[in-house]
């Protein structure tokens, strides 16, 4: 007889059947490493976080710094510095070394308008006027068209503002047309604090070049049309009239707006176009009215008094008698 067969499962590590649900230990395994790499990622993004949040503050930290040492070299330089001409000096001498920062376009501004406010002295020299009028034009544009300047909302307006008034200034009412014109589209009309200045600067300019226009040399010929600008500076104006009402500001540039509006308005044959519109007279004062059998006093001559309080007032010839004789009377012992 021969001997039974034993079958033996074949040598290998345990496998558990996967019908009933678990993991084998090749899985368990596969998760170890999974959960090792997830945590030695995690590790490391945050230590990269923590370097770069460093860097930041580091880099945030050095820029404040720069701009503290930039603004404390104005401060120094413009220290007890009082007359003009001090004063231009130690901007001309900051402007060559805070290039490119925004202590740079301050000073720039501040220098310019300080060469615009020796232009307008008239205690000055008409050639030292005319120079420094040059330099004020040429300091306002450099921030007006250069990078970073132009692009920085609290230094491009401020410089077109400064640009355009100098090229006004000079008579150059073409290009200040121009500079204005093409800004004004850059400001929000409604939110921003130098359109309406300035759109009433582009109003007080047209109407400048409708009674100054530019002659051709050529031909002898204004080379703008009065009549149009004239028309321009009224409709511009009346806009920015209109959309500052709601405001309720009284400033210097308003009140010059209105009274170059009723120069150009259109009001008739009464009051021809280009004439002011003359002040009202203050009302007169009301007169008291007469009574029967008696005249109104005139308002420049006092009223008469009463014959009753004129008996009054005046003494009785009896009574003075009186007292004179009491004075005559000789003392008694």
């Amino acid at each position: 007889m021969a001997a039974p067969v034993v079958s033996r499962p074949p040598a290998g590590t345990f496998h558990k059947d996967d019908s009933r649900g678990g993991f084998t230990l090749t899985d368990k395994a596969q998760w170890a490493q999974w959960a090792k790499g997830i945590a030695v990622t995690l590790v490391v993004l945050g230590v990269v976080a923590l370097i770069t949040v460093a860097i930041v503050t580091y880099n945030e930290r050095q820029r404040v710094e720069r701009l503290r040492q930039q603004w404390d070299k104005v401060y120094l330089a413009l220290k007890g510095k009082v007359r003009p001409e001090d004063r231009i000096a130690a901007y001309e001498s900051l402007a060559e070394t805070l290039k490119g920062s925004p202590a740079h376009a301050c000073v720039l501004m501040e220098l310019g308008r300080l060469q615009f406010d020796e232009a307008i002295n008239a205690a000055k020299l008409p050639e030292d006027r005319k120079a420094a009028l040059d330099k004020a034009t040429e300091l306002f544009k450099l921030v007006a068209t250069t990078e970073p300047y132009s692009s920085n909302p609290e230094f491009g307006p401020l410089a077109v503002d400064g640009y355009a008034t100098a090229l006004e200034q000079a008579g150059n009412y073409d290009a200040a047309i121009s500079l204005l014109e093409d800004n004004l589209p850059k400001l929000d009309k409604q939110s921003h604090f130098l359109y309406t200045k300035l759109a009433a600067q582009l109003g007080r300019v047209y109407w400048l070049r409708s009674k100054y226009p530019t002659v051709d040399e050529a031909s002898k010929q204004p080379k703008s049309d009065p009549a149009k600008d004239g028309e321009k500076a009224r409709e511009v104006l009346s806009e920015v009239l209109r959309v500052s009402a709601s405001r309720e500001e009284r400033s210097k540039w308003r009140e010059q707006a209105e009274y170059i509006k009723s120069l150009v308005e259109k009001r008739g044959k009464a009051l021809p176009e280009g004439t002011p519109v003359p002040p009202v007279k203050p009302p007169a004062p009301p007169t008291p009215p007469a009574t029967p059998g008696k005249a109104a006093p005139k308002p420049d001559q006092k009223a008469e008094p009463k014959k009753d309080e004129a008996k009054k007032e005046e003494p009785k010839k009896d009574e003075a008698k009186k007292e004179d004789a009491k004075k005559d009377e000789p003392k008694k012992n």
